[in-house]
């Protein structure tokens, strides 16, 4: 937005034209809402910057309460979007498929490309972090050691990612190693069947996501508030990590996980700067060299 080139009476007329388009409030029209709301907040911010300029004056409150107005509804919309979705979701009146259909029409992801970049975030994840309440996200009680990472949210599309090129069943247990709000473990879950972990340090964040998966009617999906370096992963069939730890911490699970393969295969999905670390191991191959990079999904499978 080019700010001098605006004057009160081009905003009103866009706040209006927002307001006069209807397909704007449809139920699941979450991107062109966030585009919008994204505007909102620049218009918030042009009044701001010109509240000592006499020609707006008179416009300041006028377009203030006008901008107000418009993100309550939009806001409203993506509530009552949400609140729809996880009742469909709780009395199981959405299955994997039409699950699917639904979060790929919200991402630029595309199946069958390997190697795609997963950098940033998109639509998806306004969808999932409003499915997960993440805007009531507690703040975290837990001390992190140096060797553990602060908690970002894996991009969702990454997610799909991991569902295509694995193919889990009900028969697999599912293992994210750094949980934080648990949409990977629940996403995996809905969209294929399988038991999922979520293995979370943060006893805040655990609760937060036990009680979304509780919301959701999701009893396969659990949330252990523990140390990774604690659970022995006897049942673990997939694993996942975003680089939720490095260095001393990431070589003591991948030595659990070295332990566990020893009586079973196992796959392990890595994203993010911990992909280098993991493909270093010598028990574990990269099944897409193309795959390797920091945001890239990357599949290993143990030897």
């Amino acid at each position: 937005m080019q700010h001098y080139r605006l004057n009160p009476e081009v905003i009103e007329a866009r706040l209006t034209a927002f307001e006069r388009n209807a397909e704007l409030f449809t139920d699941d029209n979450l991107a062109a809402r966030a585009v919008v709301l994204d505007a909102v907040q620049q218009v918030y911010q042009l009044l701001q910057l010109n509240r000592s300029d006499a020609r707006w004056g008179a416009h300041l409150r006028t377009l203030k309460q006008q901008a107000n107005a418009l993100e309550t509804r939009l806001r409203e919309a993506d509530a009552g979007f949400f609140q729809t979705l996880r009742h469909v979701i709780r009395s199981g009146e959405h299955n994997a498929a039409s699950l699917r259909r639904l979060f790929d029409g919200h991402t630029r992801y595309r199946p069958g490309r390997l190697g795609q970049i997963h950098r940033g975030y998109d639509a998806l994840d306004a969808l999932v972090q409003g499915l997960i309440r993440a805007e009531q996200v507690p703040e975290p009680v837990q001390a992190l050691d140096r060797d553990m990472v602060h908690y970002e949210p894996t991009p969702a599309r990454a997610v799909l990612d991991l569902v295509d090129q694995v193919q889990l069943t009900a028969d697999d247990v599912f293992y994210d190693l750094g949980a934080g709000l648990g949409h990977v473990a629940m996403l995996v879950h809905l969209m294929t069947g399988a038991a999922a972990r979520g293995v979370e340090i943060d006893a805040a964040y655990s609760r937060h996501a036990q009680g979304c998966a509780e919301e959701l009617g999701l009893p396969d999906v659990q949330f252990l508030n523990c140390d990774a370096r604690d659970p022995d992963y006897a049942d673990g069939t997939v694993f996942f990590m975003y680089t939720p730890f490095i260095g001393n911490v990431l070589e003591a699970v991948l030595a659990t996980l070295a332990s566990a393969a020893r009586s079973r295969p196992i796959t392990v999905c890595t994203h993010g700067a911990c992909t280098f670390d993991v493909a270093r191991q010598p028990w574990l191959r990269l099944r897409h060299p193309e795959a390797g990079q920091a945001h890239a999904l990357a599949v290993f499978e143990s030897k």
